[in-house]
């Protein structure tokens, strides 16, 4: 089918897979699947135009089927929930608004120092002003390798070696990164990339879709919000499976797991400038 509008580009249906063009040639596509001593190793490859598959290999191993951890794609599926969030009520409308002021699980030693001014603006563009380094290079030099290594292989993270066992930070990763110092200046001075940060955003997105509950009630909550108002109506709900820390918040940052035909499926939501109506028997909407 294809969508009406300024924008207009082929989608599959709901329940339906991609369509598949005939083969296109391209011999640089070949050499990074094939050549691992001069590009390493790539699981899968996947390449769409105008709504249609016209590149698609895959690893030793691996087939269209396969899933895979999404690593830091998760950030990207973690702001679209944020944004359906705020469309639906869940999350203030104002980004602008201090987090302290709806955040039940923000730690109390924010209001003594300058992350009181924290918003979720200054979030999801990384300039909260807290300290984080991302340094994925095991040395003490690293806050994110806490952060994530000690779920190392465990349901909820991924096997040991994607992510060496280390030591576990606290049971809620966004509050762990949440207690890191500011850095003395104002929130929304300075870009840092930071997982943490995402989690953080994850850990107040959970806590607003289930203020009271407990970590299996915090879970199913935010696992029915992502497969009710994100991945159905794009078309790969209970396909897509997003990992929880110990406090039931999505691994915003980094976990969640999906075949490449699904991890398509969110870039095409934003070609169509984040709205999807679909005007078959079943009437599905998303505006972010």
């Amino acid at each position: 089918m294809t969508l009406p509008g300024a924008r207009s580009i082929p989608v599959p249906d709901i329940g339906s897979d991609w369509p598949v063009a005939p083969p296109t040639a391209c011999p640089a596509a070949d050499a990074l699947m094939q050549d691992t001593q001069r590009f390493g190793k790539t699981y899968q490859l996947l390449a769409i135009r105008d709504g249609e598959i016209i590149y698609e290999a895959h690893g030793e191993g691996q087939t269209a089927m396969t899933t895979s951890v999404s690593w830091s794609m998760a950030k990207s599926w973690l702001h679209a929930l944020v944004g359906v969030a705020i469309r639906r009520g869940v999350l203030p409308p104002d980004l602008d608004r201090p987090v302290i002021e709806y955040w039940a699980r923000c730690p109390a030693q924010w209001a003594d120092d300058a992350r009181a001014g924290i918003t979720m603006g200054h979030l999801l563009t990384m300039r909260p002003n807290l300290q984080w380094r991302e340094d994925y290079v095991d040395g003490g030099e690293s806050d994110v390798i806490p952060m994530l290594a000690g779920y190392a292989g465990t349901d909820d993270g991924p096997a040991p070696m994607h992510s060496p066992p280390g030591q576990r930070c606290a049971e809620s990763m966004g509050v762990w990164a949440a207690e890191m110092p500011a850095t003395g200046g104002a929130p929304g001075g300075v870009f840092n990339y930071s997982s943490g940060f995402s989690n953080l955003i994850s850990n107040i997105l959970t806590t607003a879709l289930c203020p009271d509950g407990g970590p299996a009630e915090r879970k199913a909550a935010t696992l029915a919000f992502f497969q009710d108002h994100l991945a159905g109506p794009i078309g790969c709900g209970g396909r897509m499976q997003p990992k929880f820390d110990a406090s039931g918040a999505f691994v915003g940052s980094s976990w969640l797991y999906g075949t490449a035909r699904d991890f398509a499926r969110l870039p095409m939501l934003y070609m169509l400038d984040g709205s999807l109506s679909l005007s078959l028997s079943l009437s599905l909407s998303l505006s972010l």
